[in-house]
């Protein structure tokens, strides 16, 4: 958990990022019930806030979908998620941020990998 962002890692090397604001629970919890979390096969629980987050939704860069409309509100719209603001090039590592706020992380050996036949 970074300070305005949920940082996810996957056992692969990818990972995914997203606004913090998505999910106002775990927004506004304390450091202590941050850190307090199981991981279970679909994603992340947070018993403290009961918060829990999905792997594949925050892939699809879905926030909290039992929140009041007014926080929806607040949503990019769908369609931004397709568009990619940016792309950065890091040491072993490729950033693409994209239009909704996700950031997505790839192992640049996942690019350059060989295809054996």
């Amino acid at each position: 958990m970074e300070r305005e962002r949920l940082v996810v890692g996957q056992a692969d090397g990818r990972w995914v990022s997203c606004p913090i604001c998505w999910y106002p629970r775990l927004e506004r919890a304390s450091a202590s019930e941050r850190v307090r979390y199981e991981l279970n096969p679909v994603g992340i629980h947070w018993p403290a806030v009961d918060e829990d987050i999905s792997e594949k939704g925050m892939l699809a860069g879905r926030g909290d979908r039992t929140i009041s409309a007014g926080i929806r509100d607040k949503l990019p719209a769908p369609e931004e998620g397709r568009r990619i603001v940016e792309t950065i090039d890091r040491r072993e590592t490729i950033t693409i941020r994209l239009g909704d706020g996700r950031c997505l992380g790839v192992p640049l050996r996942w690019c350059f990998a060989r295809r054996e036949i």
